[in-house]
């Protein structure tokens, strides 16, 4: 049986052992993202966790029901207030919002030699 930490080491393992040259800041990011996906292993963390340096990420808010976006730490449009945002909507009219939990957005499709994937 393999701990999250195990699975972790061997996704960034993976991509350094891939790379044959000298390890660059976008490799490293790129190895360090892969073991943190893969220790969360989709797993919600508490709000409070989330990054505040503009990196968007799923997020999570109860009203009336569960709402699931893509939610970013940034200043309102017509106040100046900080705060957790969806990206949905009219970007004019940015809302704070009150998300619970948050995870990583999953990584982008791998192409297949076409432009778009």
């Amino acid at each position: 049986m393999t701990t999250p930490e195990d699975r972790a080491f061997a996704a960034a393992w993976k991509i350094v052992s891939a790379w044959d040259g000298k390890i660059t800041k976008p490799v490293l990011r790129k190895a360090i993202d892969a073991a943190i996906a893969e220790a969360l292993d989709g797993k919600w963390m508490d709000i409070e966790t989330a990054p505040k340096d503009g990196t968007r990420f799923l997020a999570a808010e109860y009203d009336d029901g569960w709402m699931i976006g893509v939610c970013q730490w940034c200043k309102t449009s017509h106040v100046p207030l900080y705060g957790f945002h969806f990206m949905e909507g009219d970007p004019e009219d940015l809302n704070i919002a009150n998300p619970t939990h948050w995870m990583p957005l999953p990584s982008a499709p791998v192409s297949n030699g076409g432009e778009h994937g």
